[in-house]
């Protein structure tokens, strides 16, 4: 009985496995310098690898690379329209453009990265993927070349949470949850950088530093539950800026 059973179950593992295997396959697609999709034996300037549903829409994550095999972009679909995060890369492999595609259109905060790692511009589209504008100047003391003038840019005051340090622990003991996966550390802390736009809203948080990927999640999660910070201020004016911050978690 036990036997029959376990053949049983075994069956329909391999009979399930079989079916998602066919429901999608990899496929390569090469493309010219155009876009257009090209065979193999012609002259072709990059390629996706992806994968294809029955109906041989493209669907999950999609790898592009350089015909050298250098990852130049990974985005996702969902049923053949792109779905999810974008990302494109440097030559060194570090970020060079971080965005989001809903229904096929590019959607909220896209940032673009110079090679020292630091945000150069920042561009905001709604829901319908309609531009509504364009941020040129996104200023950090972090960068040593950012500068007017030739003159090395310090803030007046620096990106604050409403009320100081303070009133971000307060925040932090009312909302921050020490995550069940890393509890079996005892401890760990995150470090995120994010943007605090010239009217106080945070956007694009994401981690520098991280000791467990609960705590990167935990920490965004609480980043993006504060109210609108106090923007840093380059002459008198509210500018937007990058902030770098460190969230502790301790087991009680």
């Amino acid at each position: 009985m036990h036997q029959k059973l376990f053949f049983s179950l075994l069956l329909g593992i391999l009979i399930n496995f079989s079916a998602v295997g066919q429901r999608q396959k990899i496929d390569t697609a090469f493309l010219d310098i155009e876009g257009v999709q090209v065979d193999r034996s012609q002259e072709f300037l990059t390629y996706e690898v992806r994968s294809l549903d029955k109906k041989k829409r493209v669907v999950g994550l999609v790898k592009k690379y350089a015909k050298n095999g250098r990852l130049l972009e990974t985005f996702t679909y969902k049923r053949g329209i792109k779905e999810g995060l974008y990302q494109r890369f440097h030559r060194n492999g570090d970020l060079m453009i971080n965005g989001e595609y809903k229904n096929g259109n590019q959607v909220g905060f896209w940032a673009f990265y110079d090679q020292n790692k630091c945000i150069t511009k920042l561009v905001e589209y709604n829901d319908a993927g309609k531009l509504l504008q364009t941020r040129d100047n996104i200023f950090s003391q972090n960068n040593e070349k950012d500068s007017i003038n030739g003159v090395k840019i310090v803030f007046e005051t620096k990106p604050e949470f409403p009320g100081g340090m303070d009133n971000w622990n307060a925040h932090l003991r009312r909302h921050l949850k020490f995550p069940t996966a890393a509890k079996r550390y005892g401890g760990g802390e995150v470090v995120l950088s994010f943007v605090v736009l010239a009217d106080g809203r945070i956007v694009l948080p994401k981690a520098i530093s991280s000791t467990h990927p609960s705590l990167t999640k935990e920490g965004i999660r609480v980043i993006n539950l504060s109210p609108r910070w106090i923007p840093a201020k380059l002459d008198g004016k509210p500018v937007d800026g990058t902030m770098n911050l460190r969230i502790v978690f301790r087991s009680s």
